[in-house]
């Protein structure tokens, strides 16, 4: 979030002197690619909060390499 804020002042100082921003082009000559996760999977709470995490933490791993069946890990409730 710091850098993030970082980043902002100096885009909004460029511009203020009449520059463009550092890394932002008017005209890009290609589509800039850009990449986002909007995956949704129901994962019941576990009743432990460490095992919640444990559980939360595996299924964004699997998640993350493309494993879309990451939603079916067994839970012991």
């Amino acid at each position: 979030m710091i850098l993030l804020r970082k980043l902002l002042r100096e885009g909004i100082r460029a511009v203020q002197e009449g520059q463009d921003p550092k890394g932002w082009l008017k005209e890009s000559p290609k589509v800039v690619p850009t990449f986002t996760q909007d995956t949704v999977l129901r994962v019941p709470k576990t009743g432990d909060d460490g095992q919640d995490k444990e559980l939360l933490r595996e299924i964004g791993q699997r998640v993350a390499v493309g494993d879309y069946s990451a939603g079916a890990v067994a839970v012991e409730a």
